[in-house]
């Protein structure tokens, strides 16, 4: 019999168990630990500082660490091998203001509400940094991507943030071409500076990098691959990142606190290459621009290999009960992946799902959920940024992803059932997110000079 969609899809259907993934959401509270006083940890284990990397727009399958065909990723590969690699974890949301917004306070899009374009943090929202703050922390943020600035009121916990103008790093480097944004390397020495500036204090660092984000453009020496199309340079861009990543990683080695760190590297969602027509992120909410990397490293860790869905709402929890915090006032809705980074079973394999949201009217609004290997994808209406993209509208497509990895065959064409029952549980879950917490985000008029900013990462038209 020939692999026709029909009968692929058919085979999908037979050999996945009926229900499973209904089952997985047919509990339909918010999942998750709520916010507890941790347990200090004991003085020999004690993580002394806390650092989150975070790089802008990178697609987990694009680092050699998670079987990319290029060597993009050399001191990253490095890291990893050192480090505890979860090979599916997942984005709350395509693009960056969302799902920081949600790795910052372990909470899902539809209790934090920080969806749209003019969206800021509401100041009832109780964050990564000011947990570490209230813990005795010193902490820093630093970033170069407006989205992620005070302008959106993304300082919040922070002793000192730093959003990087780009005015002033390309006056000095007048050579240099404005990706629309500061490069990493205008970031590295300022950062580190406040390491080092730290002393001995515990401290929590948060650094947001904005390469590899259009616009794509490498120096040089890091453009390995022709520079002839956008793919090439996004991958130049990666291997540029790459370099700076190492140089930070060997300063904390030079000073002697790279063992006391745990240092976390992920992104805030990824790129689509044409996996689904188009290109760019925040316009859809398929695989490819919500799978991320995720990868912890301190000494107390043995290097492993994760295959456990995980989630950037479990960064915060899996925090606290590593360093031993008081989480104050914060609702965490994700679950702690501790015992997965000491090699143990998940305690709570009901919370390996995700859900995603990308309200943003100017692009895409739409929810999708998986568990399970099956994923549906609601989309409200989108507004496609190529005309190669079918514009939808109340469109719910099912897919199978543990055959159909690259979510291709539409399963509701099938078995609108299963489709229908995964929407309730959508559609129930965020309506017990949303009414967990009745927070609303700030509404603001975005001045013009921010609205540029966002325009020159394509965020605004």
């Amino acid at each position: 019999m020939r692999n026709t969609p029909h009968n692929l899809v058919g085979a999908m259907v037979r050999r996945a168990a009926i229900g499973v993934c209904l089952a997985c959401g047919a509990v339909v509270g918010v999942g998750g630990v709520l916010a507890q006083a941790g347990q200090p940890a004991p003085q020999e284990q004690r993580i002394a500082n806390v650092v989150v990397f975070l790089v802008d727009t990178l697609r987990a399958d694009h680092l050699k660490c998670y079987d990319y065909f290029r060597d993009t990723s050399p001191n990253v590969d490095a890291f990893a091998a050192e480090g505890v690699l979860f090979e599916r974890a997942f984005a709350h949301s395509s693009w960056t203001r969302t799902s920081v917004a949600s790795l910052f306070t372990s909470l899902h899009p539809a209790s934090h509400s920080c969806q749209d374009e003019p969206d800021s943090m509401s100041d009832k929202l109780v964050t990564m940094a000011e947990v570490f703050k209230a813990n005795g922390y010193l902490t820093g943020g630093f970033s170069s991507n407006i989205s992620i600035s005070e302008k959106f009121n993304c300082q919040q916990g922070f002793d000192f943030f730093h959003y990087f103008e780009r005015e002033p790093f390309f006056k000095a480097n007048p050579g240099r071409k404005d990706p629309g944004y500061v490069p990493i390397e205008g970031m590295i020495p300022d950062t580190l500076k406040w390491i080092d500036a730290a002393g001995d204090k515990p401290f929590f660092l948060y650094f947001h990098c904005t390469d590899p984000h259009y616009q794509y453009i490498p120096p040089d020496e890091y453009a390995l691959w022709s520079k002839n199309n956008p793919f090439n340079s996004y991958d130049g861009e990666i291997r540029y990142m790459d370099a700076f990543f190492g140089k930070f990683i060997s300063h904390l080695r030079d000073k002697g606190k790279l063992d006391s760190t745990l240092i976390i590297f992920t992104a805030d969602h990824g790129e689509e290459w044409g996996d689904h027509g188009g290109a760019s992120h925040g316009y859809t909410l398929y695989n490819e621009v919500l799978h991320v990397p995720l990868i912890f490293r301190h000494p107390k860790f043995k290097p492993l290999r994760r295959p456990e869905l995980v989630r950037q709402i479990d960064v915060l929890p899996t925090l606290i009960e590593l360093c031993g915090l008081k989480a104050a006032d914060a609702t965490i809705q994700g679950r702690t992946l501790a015992p997965l980074l000491a090699g143990q079973p998940d305690p709570q394999p009901d919370q390996q799902f995700i859900q995603a949201d990308l309200l943003y009217p100017a692009k895409m609004e739409g929810y999708s959920y998986e568990c399970d290997g099956w994923k549906a994808v609601y989309t409200i209406r989108n507004k496609p940024m190529s005309q190669r993209i079918r514009p939808k509208e109340n469109t719910l497509e099912v897919f199978y992803t543990r055959q159909d990895a690259a979510e291709r065959i539409n399963i509701q064409v099938i078995d609108p059932a299963r489709g229908n029952a995964l929407l309730e549980v959508l559609n129930n879950r965020r309506a017990a997110f949303a009414q967990q917490l009745k927070i609303e985000a700030l509404k603001g008029q975005i001045d013009p000079e921010t609205l540029q900013k966002l325009k020159s990462l394509g965020y605004a038209q």
